[in-house]
């Protein structure tokens, strides 16, 4: 995977969320987590 390369998490890599982030299984290895911050408005 190159640096400027885009990721796209789908519906299904979805694992979990708190309070202030989600969690989702990388694309590409899926011995990796990428969380994301959100804002559960």
């Amino acid at each position: 995977m190159k640096a400027n390369e885009k990721i796209v998490l789908t519906p299904n890599l979805f694992i979990a969320q708190g309070s202030h982030k989600q969690c989702y299984f990388h694309p590409q290895d899926k011995t990796r987590c990428i969380k994301v911050a959100y804002n559960p408005a």
